[in-house]
């Protein structure tokens, strides 16, 4: 855990882990060729009815909240780029 990761966030080091390393396998599953599982469920909605009420959140939109919190906004161009990733992480 580095000190610049806990700077971002000004929370506890064991939530801050948790975000910077669903940070880092967003970026990873992006990277994937398309015809690996995990990038095809990345953009996927589920099919059919769900129970009554809230829907349920998907890791996507964790992750996106995550994102919006620390300004970046062209996260899947700069996934792309291994460069640009790295400074951003």
């Amino acid at each position: 855990m580095n000190y610049k990761n806990y700077k971002l966030y000004r929370e506890f080091e064991l939530e801050v882990e948790a975000k910077m390393r669903r940070l880092q396998y967003l970026g990873h599953v992006v990277g994937m060729k398309e015809n690996e599982v995990p990038k095809k469920i990345l953009d996927q909605h589920p099919v059919g009815r769900g129970k009554p009420g809230r829907p349920r959140k998907r890791w996507l939109d964790d992750v996106t909240k995550d994102l919006e919190v620390l300004g970046l906004q062209d996260w899947r161009r700069q996934a792309l780029d291994r460069e640009e990733r790295a400074k951003a992480v």
